[in-house]
């Protein structure tokens, strides 16, 4: 729906990672846009010098998308 009514851009993304302390520790500097999202694979690894994957359009498809080796990072605090 962020699409659709343009309110996800590339600059607001940009913003937010550098507001947040991923770039911490071990983290992998590596994000998965949703499929609608595609045209901002390339902007968004130039301004962030992240790895930018293009995932399933579907939430629903998102454990496909990455597979039974995918865990999530130790260092991550989820709670």
């Amino acid at each position: 729906m962020a699409m659709i009514y343009q309110s996800l851009k590339v600059d607001k993304i940009a913003s937010l990672l550098e507001k947040l302390p991923l770039n911490q520790g071990q983290a992998k500097r590596e994000m998965v846009l949703p499929g609608l999202a595609s045209s901002f694979q390339e902007p968004l690894a130039r301004q962030t010098g992240w790895k930018v994957r293009v995932g399933p359009i579907c939430i629903a498809e998102l454990p496909l998308f990455l597979g039974d080796d995918w865990e999530v990072p130790s260092d991550l605090n989820l709670g």
